[in-house]
């Protein structure tokens, strides 16, 4: 009975053994499998930041093409009204005289109205380039952000890398011009907040991270120059209309409003409406400017893996600000 006893406890302690081998094996390979799963659930969630990211990047493309459009309109408009007060204030000039001094006063006022009118068409065209520069580099910019999303999705891209390396190299090429030029009286420059250093984030896809290493930083300081470009347009169009909205308005608005005429002009509500919008345009520039630095903080902190739901949604809502501003603009007032 010892024996068999004595036996059975060294088949016990053997079994014991057995049991405590098999559940540290299926721990060990549990921890492997949950580690797996968290690895795989983080790799997912930070394919869908990029392309949340993309999907952002480019609805504030489209939507900042539409206030670059609006800004060309607006130069176009402001232009066209300091051009007409300066001939207004040339022509009156001329009152009180007669005959040959009236004739060689005229003909010397053509001449300086002509040389005006051509440098202020060189001058408006210069900016309207700047603008289809601009529209040009944020539509590079969205194409450059969908690359991106390509790579985070991708184990083994196909010359998506290259694609956004000529995208890089098509946006240096415009925004050298873009620095260098002038929305009033400052160089677009000037306005720059060039970012220097990223840390970036390990995200599973070789590619990417290389994308990355080489062109994160160049990429935060292109969307810094949007930023940079809608502040300068901003303030350039502010300038541009303080010198003439008030005297504008208060002929065409304010004059025939408080006069003791029985009627008002028949174009009084479309110059009050005019006026009314110029305002929501430089609106929708601020906005805009305020959406791009939004845009720039949120690409560093998805190249530094700090991109979360909260930044997406202040992005997206900074976004739709704009948007709302822009259709303001066109939606005719009731």
């Amino acid at each position: 009975m010892r024996m068999f006893g004595s036996d059975l406890g060294v088949r016990r302690s053997r079994l014991f053994s057995l049991f405590n081998r098999f559940f540290l094996i299926r721990h060990s390979w549990g921890a492997v499998a949950f580690s797996a799963l968290l690895l795989s659930s983080c790799t997912t969630a930070r394919i869908n930041h990029f392309k949340e990211f993309a999907q952002a990047g480019g609805q504030y493309a489209d939507t900042v093409s539409v206030v670059y459009a609006q800004a060309g309109d607006t130069a176009i408009d402001a232009d066209s009204l300091i051009l007409t007060h300066t001939r207004s204030t040339i022509v009156s000039a001329r009152q009180g005289l007669t005959g040959d001094a009236l004739k060689q006063q005229a003909a010397k006022d053509s001449k300086q109205l002509l040389d005006d009118l051509n440098d202020h068409n060189r001058l408006l065209k210069s900016r309207l380039e700047i603008l289809d520069d601009l529209r040009n580099h944020v539509s590079l910019l969205k194409t450059y952000f969908v690359a991106l999303s390509a790579l985070a999705a991708s184990q083994e891209p196909s010359g998506i890398g290259e694609a956004a390396k000529e995208t890089v190299d098509a946006l240096a090429g415009i925004s050298a011009r873009i620095k260098k030029a002038k929305v009033g009286e400052l160089p677009v420059g000037d306005f720059v907040q060039p970012v220097t250093t990223l840390v970036v984030s390990q995200f599973q896809r070789a590619a990417l991270e290389k994308e990355l290493n080489a062109r994160s930083v160049v990429i935060a300081n292109e969307i810094d120059l949007q930023k940079a470009a809608l502040t300068a347009i901003e303030r350039g169009m502010r300038d541009d209309l303080s010198l003439i909205e008030e005297a504008e308005q208060r002929a065409a608005v304010i004059m025939p409003y408080s006069s003791a005429a029985d009627a008002l002009p028949a174009d009084w509500a479309a110059k009050r409406k005019e006026f009314l919008k110029k305002t929501v345009k430089l609106d929708a520039v601020e906005a805009a400017a305020h959406a791009a630095d939004r845009l720039k903080l949120s690409f560093m902190a998805l190249v530094e893996n700090r991109f979360d739901l909260a930044d997406a949604e202040a992005l997206v809502q900074d976004i739709n600000r704009v948007a709302t501003i822009v259709e303001g603009v066109h939606k005719p007032r009731k």
